[in-house]
């Protein structure tokens, strides 16, 4: 028998998990008791909701209670971390970390969101504490990571590098290597190929968006010519010049409008809406309309497109697909080297991916009448533009199958041996694929075992029973008891990342629920909401299918006291950081005046010095003058010596000699000042050197 307040405690968490799985605000919880009591009549006694406690129960009780449920399920096992960072709503850089692992509750591969932070800068060093922190929080080891999976800008490569210089103190083999992102690969390989080809499509479609957009009069003209053409009332589609396979659909629907558009701009325009004639959209769009061969360059991007974004859109799940990576890979590869390269030279496709380089040759190229595109309309051009057409063409399929080449994981063996996964091709697969994944592993395996378990369960299960579903469904049904060691191989390769679409959209669900008007909302809130919605998504996003267990329910009648020991550890966090400035600031004050004290004491001794160097040049003054009379009185003592005269004579000598000895006491003064002062100087320099010296010693302590 269910108590009254047990009922109410229940019916808190259903609505609070509601108003978190339907992204409402916590201020649709005002006055929802009232609300409800008019609806329902009557309600659980202790039933209560507010704005506060909404979010002390989703930050207290939900929150922490939806995280521990993927840790716990998570355990012992291996795991991939995916990470990205983009800026949000609060103009702060965004880091979002989550992991993908085998779930032993699930039965499946799942992505579960771990921690987001937010960020000064994105340097590399920045990440890797971050990545570090992430697991440390949750209580997670770092030798349980498999692999980073990243979007492959430079900064990647060296979290990556420095990741695994942690892991190397661990004694353990580094982290498993099949490149960044192929999505990524992928969609940069495409937008090489166009920079090769030329950028006109992807401007022509930017201004025919920007030249509706916003514009009602333009619209409405350009639907009276849509009727009459007897075409769709479609608009244009908007296409961002930095996710160029967004190119593709938006190309699709200029070329289903292509003839209303010719009439628009270079008759209907002209005619009767000449003060457009002028704007800048207006001309570049027209510009392009008038080239004969425009037509065919936009069909060709369009079906070019199409070869890329069937790759794109195929990797975009969370369902497992390592084991097919290469293939595809492979097989797109090949479509756009058909397309230019002699069959015979496609034969060795080992040695394409070994020297990309190389075959690129004249003499490995199809001529140029050989290469098929647009034919309809390319036929219908003069020779010389046909020419140009076929020339760009085979620039683009050169730029974008050598970024390939040179960018993806093809060159890595490991990719191919992933294939022992698929369930189509188990039966012809060698074993030593699988002994060569088990030397990647970061655990100890016995390799004979797992070969002989494979060869086992290929043997003597029924694999034909196989479809299209999963394949971590396919090897979900394997008994772990029978194949122990296999299915600790399998588990650990499902759970590789074949692509960053995962936190992406972790991306997207982050920005709908901290949106432009919740920038006041917590991180701590954000991460938590995060939780909560990953634990929805496994009674398919249906609030009142969560089990609701016993700590469950108790969490949620302590959170109000968990949330204010919340509150008041922030409070001393608070008292304690301020504190902390406090004595910063009162040190920089210090430091202020001890500056101070240095710099009156430098200027001091400048002027020491400055009044050393004036004595100097007197004591040189003086030796000078001494000299002088020194000389003079010599000649005059020979002088007398030589004259039987010589009284006049003394008297000189006599004169002279006492100048020469007044000169010489005024040199013995100038000399006893210049030692007093270099004392006075040195004294005063050792006393700021032991200071700066003190100082230091103090700063190191």
């Amino acid at each position: 028998m269910i108590s009254k307040r047990e009922s109410a405690t229940r019916a808190e968490i259903i609505w609070c998990l509601k108003n978190v799985a339907s992204n409402m605000s916590a201020a649709s919880t005002q006055g929802i008791v009232d609300v409800f009591k008019a609806m329902f009549g009557t309600l659980p006694t202790d039933f209560s909701l507010s704005p506060t406690k909404l979010s002390y129960i989703i930050s207290e009780a939900l929150g922490p209670y939806c995280r521990n449920m993927f840790v716990q399920d998570l355990r012992e096992n291996y795991f991939s971390l995916q990470y990205d960072e983009t800026t949000n709503n609060k103009d702060l850089k965004e880091l979002q970390i989550c992991l993908r692992f085998y779930s032993e509750k699930e039965k499946k591969i799942v992505v579960k969101h771990l921690e987001t932070f937010f960020l000064g800068n994105a340097k590399a060093e920045t990440l890797k504490e971050y990545i570090i922190n992430s697991l440390n929080n949750a209580g997670l080891h770092l030798k349980k990571l498999l692999m980073l999976g990243s979007d492959g800008p430079n900064v990647n490569i060296k979290v990556s590098r420095l990741v695994n210089e942690e892991i190397k103190a661990l004694n353990r083999k580094p982290l498993i290597d099949i490149g960044t992102c192929s999505i990524h690969l992928v969609h940069n390989a495409f937008l090489k190929g166009l920079q090769a080809f030329g950028s006109h499509a992807s401007e022509f479609i930017i201004s025919i968006y920007y030249f509706f957009d916003g514009w009602p009069l333009r619209n409405e003209d350009f639907s009276k010519i849509q009727e009459n053409h007897s075409l769709p009332n479609h608009k244009f589609l908007k296409h961002i010049s930095t996710r160029w396979l967004t190119i593709g659909p938006a190309i699709d629907r200029i070329l289903e409008q292509y003839e209303a558009l010719e009439e628009y701009f270079l008759k209907f325009i002209p005619k009767y809406r000449s003060s457009l004639i002028n704007t800048k959209h207006y001309k570049d769009v027209a510009a392009y309309l008038k080239v004969k061969n425009f037509k065919t360059e936009l069909e060709f991007v369009s079906s070019v497109a199409k070869y890329f974004t069937t790759y794109t859109g195929f990797f975009q799940t969370t369902e497992p697909l390592i084991h097919i990576m290469y293939d595809k890979l492979r097989s797109l590869t090949i479509k756009l080297l058909t397309k230019i390269l002699k069959p015979n030279v496609l034969k060795d496709f080992r040695g394409i991916v070994q020297y990309p380089d190389k075959i690129f040759t004249t003499e490995n190229l199809l001529p140029m009448d050989s290469i098929i595109v647009c034919e309809d309309s390319i036929g219908k051009l003069p020779k010389n533009e046909k020419i140009i057409m076929l020339k760009n063409v085979q620039k683009f399929y050169i730029a974008s199958s050598k970024y390939i080449l040179t960018k993806s994981p093809l060159r890595l063996k490991e990719l191919k041996y992933f294939s022992f996964l698929n369930p189509f091709m188990i039966k012809e697969v060698p074993s030593y694929y699988v002994t060569r994944i088990c030397d990647k592993l970061p655990c100890n395996i016995n390799k004979e075992s797992v070969v002989e378990e494979f060869t086992m369960f290929v043997n003597t299960e029924n694999l034909d029973s196989f479809e299209t579903s999963p394949v971590d469904t396919f090897w979900s049904s394997m008994d772990e008891n029978r194949y122990p060691e296999l299915s600790k191989v399998v588990k650990m390769c499902l759970s590789l990342v074949h692509g960053s679409a995962d936190v992406e959209r972790g991306f997207s669900l982050s920005g709908r629920i901290l949106s432009e008007d919740r920038t006041s909302m917590s991180l701590r809130t954000l991460n938590h909401k995060l939780y909560i919605i990953d634990a929805l998504n496994m009674v398919d996003n249906r609030p009142e299918l969560f089990h609701i267990t016993p700590e469950l329910m108790n969490m949620t009648r302590l959170a109000s006291n968990s949330y204010k020991r919340y509150l008041e550890e922030k409070q001393l966090e608070v008292k304690r950081l301020e504190l902390e400035n406090k004595k910063i600031i009162e040190e920089k004050e210090r430091e202020k005046e001890q500056l101070k004290l240095f710099e009156n004491k430098q200027k001091r001794i400048e002027e020491l010095e400055n009044e050393l160097k004036t004595v100097n040049k007197e004591k040189t003054v003086c030796q000078l003058t001494v000299d002088r009379l020194l000389d003079k009185t010599n000649k005059a003592i020979k002088k007398v010596l030589k004259s039987t005269e010589c009284g006049s004579d003394v008297k000189i000598a006599g004169v002279l000699l006492h100048s020469v000895i007044e000169q010489r006491k005024d040199e013995k003064q100038k000399i006893k000042q210049t030692d007093k002062l270099q004392s006075n100087i040195l004294k005063r320099k050792s006393t700021v050197i032991s200071g700066l010296v003190d100082k230091k010693k103090k700063s190191s302590e």
